[in-house]
């Protein structure tokens, strides 16, 4: 789409991100930038799609300092902005949610039926429900 380029770019986005995040996510790289993403992100723990926004910015930026062109370099920063994203989505699986479950005396004895039927798919012996139960709840309570 040579007459829309803002149209172009936020697609040019979503499919690069989309395939750029499967390859990342089968453990592989393209071989470009992607590799400096990924041995930043090894040691600092930041998500590659962000990592990836920052080293390929970082070249556009530069190209616009070199070549003094705006047009190209901003539609350019929109598709690294998208292909970020998509990426950090597909590895992180969507949204993230936490789920906190408090554990208590009480209920003790349902909280053994649910970890029987759903951690083991059917029967299991009870020690094994407790032993589960009793580390979760150590857990819970220990001091930081």
């Amino acid at each position: 789409m040579p007459d829309e380029p803002l149209l172009s770019a936020i697609f040019g986005g979503v499919f690069l991100g989309t395939g750029l995040g499967m390859i990342f996510k089968s453990k592989a790289t393209s071989g470009g930038t992607d590799i400096v993403a990924m041995i930043i992100s090894k040691h600092t723990h930041l998500p590659v799609g962000q990592l990836l926004i920052y080293v390929d910015s970082a070249i556009v930026l530069i190209g616009l300092l070199v070549f003094q062109d705006w047009r190209i370099p901003l539609y350019s920063l929109i598709v690294i902005y998208i292909t970020g994203k998509v990426i950090d989505t597909i590895l992180q699986g969507g949204l993230i949610t936490t789920k906190l479950c408090l554990l208590s005396a009480i209920s003790m004895k349902k909280s053994e039926q649910k970890l029987l039927t759903t951690s083991t798919g059917g029967a299991a012996p009870i020690s094994k429900a407790k032993a589960c139960i009793t580390a979760a709840i150590k857990q819970l309570f220990s001091p930081l």
